[in-house]
């Protein structure tokens, strides 16, 4: 499966994203989902889809496969070119060193064909007439597309970014040359009436930018718009994300992962932690189940023992319990125990079948690491529990591997009256650490395979000769 979304990844994804960037045309979301079930399609072969697409699109970072999101990146390059829009509408792009003609061109349109600034645009929510956005399909389209962004976000109407002039919000900006002359002597955006986080006098207004005492009405009528835009008028409005991306620098690095990210919606995992407390019958704390889900993709160079402990932690496997509520014919009865309800947990951890096996794998560690580490549910189905995450990381890596292989064992033998065997388990761990070892000598980091696995080789070794 990794392989597939590498696919995606590389190969299609980048090509979309250059359409993206050079087309600024409003798409909608049927567009969207035909896209995800054409990705999704290929994916799974054209077979049932067994994981979510919330669980799959989830960063890696949060336990998920980091499946790429077309509709994020497409907001997310239309977003950097709104960048450039307001780096030209706050200041000349000839002082910024900008020789990009395009930016130039979309602000004469938008001051000729809506009346308004481009900055006015991104940050206020301008009341335009549908048979004006024909008339500019840049514009027009962009204008479609923030609005879409504006409300998969929950975007206020009006930021402290947005221009006192030019502003279809604010209509004395329009009309009056005063707030002009405002504009010129640095006061700009609603942002600038603020001194040191209080919205400023009068006075403090006229002894920063030296207005006269003539410009007072204009100064009680700015007051009064964002006194009735804003819940507090003393304080500025909370900062949203999005805004603050938007005034950064055009060529600033990393703009559209940072847009992308922006627009990333993790899907909950809170039931499922709670599915393995019932389970277990062990409390897990927040910052525990988020640490097991940042492990994931950490655990292992193989993507299959990752794709493992990702559907282990996501209870993506068919218990006996799952089977017998969907079939009534199937006994709810574990196959190796036979006297116990097979849920994810007895299958894993908690049958007394597996007693022996979880206690020699715990044994061996305690041996090897000098540790007194005492059999634990939660350590062996997340990979991490508070105990091992006090130790030092090496040894928090080795025993996660070492969880992760003996539930592919389990599963392996998922169906078998038998549970499976400790002396299996460590051929296994052998065959797998030759993968790691590899990859680390390709990383030149071997010395770090060492730390982690030279004391267990060294055993194993030695038990051998």
């Amino acid at each position: 499966m990794d392989g597939w979304m590498n696919i995606i990844k590389m190969a299609v994804l980048p090509k979309f994203i250059h359409l993206f960037q050079n087309i600024p045309i409003f798409l909608t979301s049927s567009f969207f989902k035909t896209i995800d079930s054409i990705i999704l399609s290929f994916i799974w072969a054209n077979k049932p889809h067994r994981i979510s697409k919330a669980h799959l699109q989830k960063p890696s970072s949060e336990g998920g496969l980091g499946l790429s999101v077309f509709r994020h990146y497409y907001w997310a390059c239309n977003a950097r070119t709104w960048v450039f829009w307001n780096s030209v509408s706050v200041v000349p792009a000839v002082q910024k060193g900008c020789c990009l003609s395009w930016p130039f061109i979309e602000v004469h349109n938008a001051k000729s064909i809506f009346g308004l600034s481009l900055d006015a645009i991104l940050f206020s929510k301008p009341n335009i007439p549908t048979k004006l956005l024909s008339n500019d399909f840049v514009s027009g389209h962009s204008l479609r597309i923030l609005r879409q962004v504006r409300g998969a976000l929950c975007l206020p109407d009006l930021s402290i970014f947005a221009p006192i002039t030019d502003n279809l919000s604010f209509s004395p900006g329009l009309m009056d040359p005063v707030f002009k002359l405002w504009s010129e002597l640095g006061l700009h955006t609603i942002k600038d009436l603020y001194i040191n986080n209080c919205f400023a006098s009068f006075a403090q207004l006229q002894s920063k930018f030296m207005f006269p005492s003539a410009h007072l009405f204009r100064y009680l009528q700015i007051r009064n718009f964002v006194k009735h835009s804003f819940a507090h008028l003393d304080k500025p409005p909370a900062h949203s994300d999005f805004y603050d991306y938007l005034i950064k620098n055009p060529t600033s690095k990393h703009l559209i992962s940072q847009f992308t990210t922006l627009f990333t919606l993790t899907a909950p995992t809170n039931h499922i932690k709670d599915a393995w407390v019932k389970d277990l019958e062990v409390d897990i704390l927040d910052a525990l189940w988020a640490s097991g889900l940042k492990k994931i993709k950490e655990c292992s160079v193989n993507a299959r023992l990752q794709l493992i402990q990702f559907k282990v932690l996501h209870r993506l496997h068919f218990s006996k319990t799952k089977q017998g509520s969907i079939f009534p014919s199937i006994s709810s009865l574990c196959d190796r125990c036979k006297a116990m309800d097979g849920t994810l947990g007895h299958l894993f951890w908690s049958c007394p079948t597996l007693g022996s096996f979880w206690a020699e794998i715990f044994n061996i560690y305690n041996r090897i690491y000098d540790l007194k580490l005492k059999p634990d549910g939660v350590l062996a189905v997340l990979g991490c529990s508070l105990t091992s995450l006090a130790l030092r990381r090496p040894l928090q890596k080795a025993l996660m591997f070492g969880m992760i292989v003996a539930k592919r064992l389990i599963l392996r033998a998922w169906k078998s009256p038998s549970p499976p065997l400790f002396r299996v388990w460590l051929h296994e761990m052998i065959a797998c650490l030759y993968i790691e070892e590899v990859r680390y000598r390709l990383a030149d980091t071997h010395f770090k395979f060492v730390e982690i696995w030279g004391p267990f080789l060294n055993h194993i070794n030695g038990d051998s000769t």
